[in-house]
């Protein structure tokens, strides 16, 4: 994330633009995959990497740490929180950093972080 906050900082106006996009991708992908079981929901994020990768056109490693952030804070309201997104919130961070999840490193990693900062579990 440091290096979206970095671009941020700059000023550089796409990476608000490609938020914007992300949270269109993600809401489309909750909807086809929210009652998958963990199994299924793991793969389908392994195979949404690269389509997620392609909003990203400006740089990979951008798309890599942001992706499970905004997976999860496309389920998050602010004034709201997670309400009946709670759930399956939790269940979309685990399936990132479960065995069955084929996406890189960075996400794996990215996604404990995420689930720290979000913490749906709770």
């Amino acid at each position: 994330m440091i290096g979206v906050i970095d671009r941020l900082m700059k000023g550089d106006t796409r990476i608000a633009e490609r938020f914007a996009q992300s949270k269109r991708f993600w809401d489309e992908f909750h909807s086809i995959h929210r009652n998958d079981d963990d199994v299924v929901l793991a793969r389908a994020l392994s195979e949404a990497q690269g389509s997620y990768e392609d909003l990203w056109d400006l740089n990979r490693y951008l798309a890599k740490v942001s992706m499970p952030y905004t997976a999860v804070a496309a389920l998050y309201d602010e004034a709201k929180g997670f309400g009946d997104n709670r759930a399956y919130a939790a269940r979309v961070l685990c399936a990132f950093q479960s065995d069955d999840c084929g996406c890189s490193g960075e996400v794996k990693g990215c996604a404990e972080d995420a689930a720290f900062l979000y913490h749906p579990d709770d």
